[in-house]
């Protein structure tokens, strides 16, 4: 529907024109130029055409078409949600630092990790006992072997050599060269075992030992209601004993 609109001096201003009374004749001045004064003047507006000025004897027409609506703002995507930070995992003790008493583990030290006879050594009860020992400082000793016997009423027992006091198997470590040492650095729920060790990389045949590096003999009961036991611990090697 169109409107007709008196035009005032806020209506002209809007549409750059100067503006007199409705009496009077109006000067009308489009875009800076002065077409004259005129009576008669008239604005109109429609939503389809806009706002259009009609002037006698002028051939004017339609000042301003109909604004384009506001294209909608497109909504903003939700924020996907932060996804939780994992807990940190506690830090490893680091390889052959010094062993050192807990709830869970019981500490002791081999001296000397040569020929030493036969030891008796307790396994504590729902404890790992983990004996701190050095490999020899070269490849002088190319290989040698840890047995165990039971000294009491035989008890199953887990057994393996690790970096870390109680800490993870050798043969769980990945070692590069190193592809059957699970096989050898670990024997799990036994009465009468041996590890056997080598320090030796290219021997597949034993755990490997890197040549003067502290590593930990871990004893542990299957059965964490074990009362302490015994076992009769042995080592030996080919040549000189380790330091």
């Amino acid at each position: 529907m169109k409107q007709r609109l008196l035009l005032t001096a806020s209506v002209a201003a809007a549409l750059g024109l100067s503006a007199a009374t409705a009496s009077a004749a109006i000067p009308v001045k489009i875009n800076g130029t002065n077409l004259g004064s005129f009576t008669g003047v008239e604005v109109q507006y429609s939503a389809t055409n806009g706002v259009s000025l009609t002037v006698p004897g002028q051939n004017i027409g339609i000042i301003t078409g109909p604004t384009d609506p506001t294209d909608p703002t497109d909504p903003t995507d939700p924020t996907d949600p932060t996804d939780p930070t994992d807990p940190t995992d506690p830090t490893d003790p680091t390889p052959g630092e010094d062993c050192v008493d807990s709830a869970t583990v019981q500490c002791a030290e081999i001296t000397d990790f040569g020929y030493n006879g036969r030891v008796t050594v307790t396994i504590p009860k729902a404890k790992t006992l983990a004996t701190r020992f050095s490999s020899f400082p070269s490849n002088n000793v190319i290989s040698g072997k840890i047995s165990f016997a039971a000294a009491s009423s035989g008890p199953v027992t887990n057994a393996w050599l690790s970096e870390t006091p109680g800490g993870t198997s050798l043969g769980e470590l990945n070692r590069e060269g190193r592809t059957y040492d699970h096989m050898f650095c670990s024997q799990k729920r036994s009465y009468v075992y041996s590890l056997n060790w080598t320090q030796d990389m290219g021997d597949l045949a034993k755990c490997y030992l890197a040549p003067g590096k502290t590593y930990y003999l871990n004893l542990q009961h299957v059965d964490p209601e074990q009362s302490a036991t015994r076992v009769y611990r042995s080592i030996s090697n080919s040549g000189a004993g380790l330091k």
